[in-house]
């Protein structure tokens, strides 16, 4: 309950599953904390290292949103914040060309929310009244960076907990190769994106293993 009454319309809190040990004495206090896991499972939520959070929150009292042109800013000492949000920006989209160390963007409850590259300190966002073609990343239940694109393809790194899915804009109805290095070595499959430009990936369960990831668009026969 406490994670819907905070959920709209702008998301104020982080979703944190809290528990004592003895939770797992009896079958119903065990029940309960299995529940709440499988309902965050259901959520589009990125599971992140305590460490990570802390980060985060350092960076929100820290960073420094620095104007350096008309609908463009500098992102200075922002620490682990890697989210921007910006409010009553209706139709207004991420000028990719004009913006350094942007990974991706979204619209969600009236707000368009830029995803930071974090290996970029000290990004540039622009933006515009028409929408980017990408790629660039959506939504993703790891943490992405160092992305770099050329033409169609682009590469990333990334690192997470549990199952790592990942909403992409690509160019439409294309299918690309999919190659996912890790330390056992290197997965090869494909997919194909939807007739709106979206692709979705799907890693296999991961304990925060970092994975670099590459889509090439595959040569149609």
């Amino acid at each position: 309950a406490t994670l819907k009454n905070t959920e709209s319309p702008v998301r104020v809190k982080p979703h944190n599953i809290y528990y004592h040990m003895f939770s797992g004495e009896k079958l119903p206090g065990l029940t309960a904390v299995l529940e709440n896991y499988e309902y965050a499972r259901t959520q589009e939520l990125a599971p992140i290292a305590a460490s990570d959070y802390a980060a985060i929150v350092d960076g929100f009292y820290s960073v420094q949103i620095v104007p350096i042109g008309d609908n463009r800013w500098r992102i200075e000492n922002r620490d682990g914040l890697q989210t921007i949000r910006f409010d009553g920006h209706a139709n207004r989209f991420v000028d990719f060309s004009q913006s350094r160390g942007v990974i991706g963007q979204r619209e969600h409850q009236g707000s368009l929310y830029v995803a930071l590259d974090s290996s970029d300190a000290s990004p540039i966002v622009a933006l515009a009244g028409t929408p980017s073609r990408g790629p660039y990343l959506i939504h993703s239940r790891w943490l992405v960076s160092s992305m770099t694109s050329d033409g169609d393809g682009f590469v990333f790194s990334t690192r997470g907990f549990g199952s790592g899915e990942s909403a992409w804009r690509v160019a439409p109805s294309t299918t690309f190769r999919i190659s996912v290095t890790s330390k056992s070595g290197t997965v090869q499959s494909s997919a194909r994106s939807a007739e709106d430009g979206l692709l979705i990936l799907s890693l296999a369960p991961s304990t925060n293993e970092p994975f670099q990831v590459s889509v090439t668009p595959a040569r149609e026969p």
